[in-house]
């Protein structure tokens, strides 16, 4: 379900944001934390490089529709 429609369309609705202010910041939080972010130290450029095209693959592969948010226009070596 979508709660706001985004960033762009603030700037031309910005009364209807402060009014529904707190509702849309809740949601943002609660999206923001089912969010997981991993770290890893990989010094090897290639190697890098590697795991960077197989996460990126195996999103433009997915079908769930949040794939659709990546950005496809990356050049993957």
């Amino acid at each position: 379900m979508e709660i706001w429609h985004g960033w762009l369309y603030t700037r031309t609705h910005r009364e209807e944001f402060n009014e529904r202010k707190e509702e849309i910041l809740n949601a943002v939080e609660v999206q923001l934390k089912s969010f997981r972010v991993f770290i890893a130290q990989v010094p090897e450029i290639r190697e890098r490089a590697r795991f960077e095209a197989a996460i990126m693959y195996n999103i433009y592969d997915s079908k769930g529709p949040w794939a659709e948010l990546a950005d496809r226009g990356m050049t993957i070596k």
